[in-house]
């Protein structure tokens, strides 16, 4: 009898190791966060400039800001829009300086994890792009457009609810104050 090993070598699939991976499936992380965070950093959502390969679209100009084709980058760095949301959310959470291209995006989600403070603005930086890839779908197919003060404001609560909901067994002094600090969002 042959080890099960042997046997299904031939069908195992073989893929490179991403660094960012503990980043992204992180506890913290709301579950639909952490699916398009991935989907994003592995550049496969369908965005307009995507489809257009694949199908005959009418326009690939983003309908959130009207400004640029709808791409990654443009979606989740560089739009009017998006650098809005990010200064809302800098506001209240004014301790992250957000990337300004993919390249500074991965490096970002390689070391995100080493602190209870850095998986805290992880999952800040996660919701935030969760939300722009959401009102991106409420302004195409229902037509309603969400305000960045109104997004702002629902990635605090829904970051605050997640943290304060998981429980941490032994926290340093540093822990203890980011905790205070998110329970006064």
């Amino acid at each position: 009898m042959q080890p099960f090993q042997s046997i299904c070598q031939p069908f195992l699939v073989s893929a490179q190791k991403v660094l960012y991976a503990g980043t992204v499936w992180n506890k913290l992380l709301v579950p639909k966060h952490r699916f398009i965070y991935w989907q994003i950093l592995n550049s496969h959502l369908l965005t307009r400039d995507q489809m257009s390969r694949i199908l005959p679209i009418q326009s690939v100009i983003f309908p959130v800001c009207a400004s640029a084709n709808e791409s990654h980058s443009h979606l989740f760095l560089d739009c009017i829009f998006s650098r809005k949301l990010f200064g809302e959310v800098s506001c209240w959470l004014s301790m992250f300086q957000w990337p300004k291209s993919y390249l500074e995006l991965q490096q970002w989600c390689m070391t995100a994890i080493n602190s209870l403070q850095n998986q805290v603005i992880n999952a800040v930086f996660a919701a935030t792009l969760y939300f722009i890839w959401k009102n991106r779908n409420k302004c195409i197919f229902d037509s309603v457009c969400f305000s960045t003060s109104s997004l702002s404001l629902e990635i605090r609560k829904i970051v605050k609810y997640r943290v304060l909901g998981l429980s941490f067994l032994q926290l340093s002094k540093r822990d203890n104050y980011i905790l205070n600090v998110v329970k006064g969002w």
